[in-house]
């Protein structure tokens, strides 16, 4: 009996153990960019792995006391994304050989290249052959904490420099963050451009790039923050994966809490001023409550949010309160949507039918790239230039045509599959249904809306929560396992 005993006690321990690595692993996913600037290096984007690492050996030693032999480890039937992911494994590794045999690229970018797209593969297989209740619930408290980390820095910042910035068009409303810096006493503002700059330099350093790189970024001048992470882009995408774990852990009858805390995260994201992130986040939120039985109320929230916000600006703006902050995000507000409706001289349009123009010309050259992508990186001598203002060609070139497509397949069928049956996991029935199709359908809309301007998911901490997401499609599209 007390055999008996010390086994559960034993299993359980390692249970917990297991939930806190996941945790701590998706924190460092976070956290992995702070940590290279800090010790200006690389290899702290290789701490998530490790983690991850460790979080397979307890699992092992785990089953390793409770079985005597590993059948179950190797005899499942691959199901179509575990097909689609394999060939993405593959294609990865071709283009990194066979630039690496001709010499076009080194070592140490084949490295890169790798630790970028190959590595969250990682994740994947975890959870391919690991998925449970408890560990995906582990990844969603990971992205939370990882998410209110990221807001800590990022929000005030995003706040104190724009309201410390010029007002545009102003005479000195081109002034360096770097001279303003040594004209007042040191303010919390100050310590955190100082990391700013060093980000910057760690960026410039990463993508060699001239003495002008910090200036043509956000990391020096303007009015809108880059954030904690690489990207404003990928900051602001941290900030609303926060939101989807915060309402899938909440039960979705408790109405006026989710309002609240949509409310406050929308708040933050009008705060960080990247508006693609707020705009996909609305219609993440909107497809979240796209289901028979709570379709009204997130209808509600969805409006609620939006006549609140309107009113606090139209009171803010007929008293006078609006301060500097304001006055600048007004204006910001103003030429994003003259671009939108084509009211400028560079309208979205005129941007998304150049760059498809581009797109078409290049793979006039290199047809192959139609197929087998570019190669995932922008080290080979026939990738595509990444970097601009519409994502979804960049996608295209990365992931060539025909994987695009199946991915997109595979995620929208399984959203419809959702929608309509109202379900999610038919092996798997134990998972409440306001945790997984919240969490997940969240970062798929808002990953994929948010591709219309910047491509966020190839980023080193966006990638691997995909890949989670993506093993959770594939085992709700089979049964086997």
């Amino acid at each position: 009996m007390n055999h008996i005993i010390l086994n559960e006690q034993s299993m359980a321990l390692e249970l917990r153990t297991e939930r806190t690595l996941l945790i701590l692993s998706v924190i460092m996913l976070a956290l992995a960019f702070p940590f290279q600037v800090i010790f200006n290096s690389p290899m702290p984007a290789l701490f998530p792995y490790a983690v991850l690492a460790m979080a397979f050996a307890n699992r092992i030693h785990s089953l390793y006391r409770r079985s005597k032999n590993y059948e179950w480890f190797v005899k499942f039937k691959l199901n179509n994304v575990d097909k689609v992911i394999v060939a993405y494994g593959v294609l990865i590794g071709a283009h990194a050989v066979i630039n690496l045999f001709v010499g076009d690229v080194d070592l140490i970018k084949i490295g890169n290249i790798l630790v970028n797209y190959f590595f969250p593969l990682a994740f994947y297989i975890y959870f391919r052959i690991f998925f449970t209740k408890d560990n995906i619930r582990s990844i969603v408290i990971g992205v939370l904490v990882g998410s209110s980390l990221v807001i800590i820095y990022s929000i005030p910042h995003a706040y104190l420099k724009m309201h410390n910035a010029m007002l545009p068009g102003s005479d000195v409303g081109n002034v360096n963050n770097n001279d303003r810096l040594n004209k007042r006493d040191i303010t919390l503002y100050e310590v955190m451009e100082s990391y700013q700059v060093a980000a910057g330099e760690y960026s410039r350093m990463r993508v060699d790039g001239g003495s002008n790189f910090l200036n043509s970024t956000m990391r020096s001048g303007g009015t809108r923050s880059a954030g904690l992470l690489e990207s404003h882009s990928v900051t602001a995408a941290w900030i609303a994966m926060g939101m989807f774990g915060a309402i899938a852990i909440i039960r979705i009858r408790q109405y006026w809490v989710q309002f609240t805390i949509v409310l406050t995260y929308m708040i933050m994201l009008f705060i960080f001023h990247y508006y693609t992130a707020i705009i996909a986040a609305i219609i993440s939120i909107t497809f979240i409550g796209i289901n028979k039985k709570y379709s009204k109320k997130h209808t509600k929230l969805i409006m609620l949010i939006l006549v609140t916000a309107t009113m606090a600006y139209l009171i803010i703006d007929k008293y006078g309160w609006a301060d500097k902050y304001l006055k600048i995000a007004g204006n910001i507000a103003k030429i994003k949507l003259n671009m939108i409706f084509g009211n400028s001289e560079a309208s979205y349009i005129d941007l998304v039918c150049g760059k498809i123009n581009n797109y078409v010309n290049y793979v006039t050259n290199d047809p192959l790239i139609i197929i087998f992508g570019d190669g995932f990186g922008i080290y080979y001598t026939y990738s595509y230039p990444k970097g601009s203002d519409i994502g979804f060609v960049e996608t295209m070139a990365r992931l060539g045509i025909p994987m695009l497509f199946i991915i997109l397949i595979a995620m929208v069928t399984w959203m419809y599959r959702y929608i309509k049956r109202n379900t999610i996991f038919y092996r798997h029935k134990e998972l409440p249904q306001t945790e997984i199709p919240v969490f997940t359908i969240g970062i798929l809309i808002y990953v994929v809306t948010n591709d219309l301007h910047y491509s966020i998911w190839p980023a080193k901490s966006i990638l691997p929560i995909l890949m989670v997401i993506l093993s959770e499609i594939g085992l709700s599209r089979s049964h086997s396992i």
